[in-house]
């Protein structure tokens, strides 16, 4: 659910995506529908032309899409300069001249983060695009950038994470370097749906086995959560043990999966692997210890 306190946005090329919830993913049921998320303008570090087209706008909307469709996250669009300055023009605080000038700084960041009672950050820079011409005369655009997320609990990087897209295979072409780059930056979508799905899993509880093995071994199971939090068909996952839901021990890995059925509020997983010694079938209190959790692909 996108929410749009003021009106949808347009953007320069560096993204901030702010969390409500400190995420641990030990929380299953506090991964997806109860985050708020936002995104503010991207920065860009390279030279391009004034009559060049508006490649950050197309870049902060692409990002939206894949957040959107990740399901992990209320988003709140944050991608407009003149919105955040609406806000921060009524706010105190020493790093608001920051904003004016556009210098989203970490600790600026930090302070806006503060302000929004979020508790992560995540700033995005394009670092590079270039789109020369090929020897068969087509254009091919590459296009290099960073996502980096800071936790506003901490004042600390979380994570930081370099990508690279290009425009596709040497059997495309693109009489334009401007058609070049929107195709790269159409690419973008699986990466950014790769990291949210690598730093932010979702979660599943075990409901029911649907199909043994002949020695009594899980095969099919039933899990709660699916399309709805951010399941999809054929995704892999980890299965996993939580017996401490206060986040103080980590989960206990015993298994991977794949997703062959998904509806709204249910997936159905095939156990495709078990760590040896275990049997997930005879675990003692499966239903309140066994979960899922999605993997980046």
């Amino acid at each position: 659910m996108i929410m749009k306190p003021f009106s949808l946005i347009r953007i320069q090329i560096s993204a901030v995506l702010l969390l409500s919830l400190c995420f641990n993913p030990v929380l299953s049921q506090k991964l997806d529908s109860s985050a708020v998320l936002a995104i503010v303008p991207f920065r860009e570090s390279f030279d391009k032309t004034d009559d060049e087209n508006d490649y950050a706008r197309i870049f902060a909307e692409k990002t939206l899409v894949a957040i959107d469709q990740s399901k992990r996250f209320n988003l709140i669009d944050r991608t407009d300069f003149e919105t955040i300055m609406r806000e921060v023009e009524v706010w105190e605080g020493k790093y608001k001249s920051d904003f004016k000038n556009k210098k989203l700084s970490d600790e600026a960041l930090y302070w806006y983060g503060h302000r929004l009672k979020a508790d992560f950050i995540m700033t995005g820079t394009i670092t590079n695009l270039e789109a020369p011409i090929t020897p068969l005369g087509s254009y091919k655009a590459t296009i290099g950038f960073t996502i980096k997320v800071i936790n506003i609990r901490t004042n600390q990087v979380y994570v930081t994470e370099d990508f690279s897209v290009n425009s596709g295979n040497i059997t495309k072409t693109f009489s334009s370097k401007g058609e070049a780059v929107g195709a790269a930056l159409t690419n973008i979508l699986e990466p950014v749906k790769k990291f949210v799905d690598k730093f932010f899993p979702i979660h599943g509880k075990y409901a029911r086995t649907d199909r043994t093995e002949k020695n009594g071994e899980m095969k099919i199971a039933t899990f709660r959560g699916g399309s709805n939090r951010g399941f999809r068909l054929k995704q892999k996952v980890d299965i996993i043990l939580i017996e401490d839901t206060s986040g103080s021990m980590p989960p206990e890995d015993i298994g991977d999966g794949e997703i062959v059925d998904v509806q709204p509020d249910f997936c159905t997983v095939k156990v495709t692997s078990v760590a040896r010694g275990k049997n997930i079938e005879t675990i003692p209190n499966k239903a309140d210890v066994l979960y899922i959790r999605s993997k980046a692909d």
